[in-house]
């Protein structure tokens, strides 16, 4: 599973959130997951314990505007294999 390939860091970070999480803290594990390796809206939320919906209408779509993350695929939004990069490991 993709919870066994975290990076040790991570997984204890990921580990230690309960059911409120501060949003600040939420949005750097976003950050952290997003700079290891893409990310799909579906893996964000089963890594987090978070509703996609809720992800992406409270945090994902402000990052995105934000320039925090970037699409992996940015020409095609509903492209099938759509994932999430931090923009930090592009080089912005």
């Amino acid at each position: 599973t993709l919870l066994a390939t975290l990076p040790p860091e991570l997984a204890t970070q990921l580990a230690t959130f309960g059911e409120r999480v501060d949003s600040k803290a939420l949005r750097n594990a976003v950050l952290q997951l997003c700079e290891w390796q893409p990310m799909s809206i579906d893996q964000l939320a089963t890594l987090l314990g978070r509703d996609r919906n809720y992800l992406r209408n409270k945090h994902l779509a402000d990052m995105i505007k934000n320039g925090d993350l970037e699409f992996l695929y940015p020409e095609s939004i509903n492209h099938p294999y759509q994932a999430h990069k931090s923009a930090r490991s592009t080089g912005k």
